[in-house]
């Protein structure tokens, strides 16, 4: 009789073990579970570039080489692989207007105005106006 109540016994001490152990691995997971659930809650996506116009950009352009920048201006003249986009809707075409390429870049009409973000760069494209610089969109155009 004694050997069954010291066997039932030891199941039971061992049982209760288990059961802290239990409560002792879980009780950090949810907390690690609800650390990282309110990390990513108060996580917020970067602001948008400030607006220039394009002269803004293209008069001083090392200032915005390799940075992402939001630009609002007109279509100016379509080429086969990107446009010329200028603070204004007409006029000839000069070193200051910038030469746009990338996915959306077909999407730009003429005489409407658009808002372009994306990276600003000094190579990578040979454009007509013979500006170095060009912007590689990096979301669609917005219409104004």
């Amino acid at each position: 009789m004694k050997k069954i109540i010291f066997i039932s016994i030891s199941v039971v001490l061992l049982a209760a073990s288990c059961n802290r152990k239990q409560a002792a691995v879980s009780t950090p997971a949810t907390n690690v579970e609800t650390n990282s659930a309110s990390q990513i809650n108060t996580q917020k996506a970067d602001p948008p570039p400030p607006l220039h116009m394009v002269g803004q950009i293209t008069w001083h352009p090392a200032d915005f080489v390799n940075k992402k920048v939001r630009i609002i201006g007109y279509l100016i003249k379509a080429e086969k692989d990107y446009i010329l986009f200028s603070d204004e809707n007409y006029g000839p075409v000069t070193l200051h207007d910038l030469p746009v390429s990338g996915n959306g870049a077909g999407l730009i009409k003429a005489g409407k105005k658009y808002i372009l973000e994306g990276i600003f760069l000094d190579s990578g494209l040979v454009a007509s106006n013979k500006s170095p610089y060009h912007l590689e969109l990096a979301v669609d155009p917005k219409q104004q």
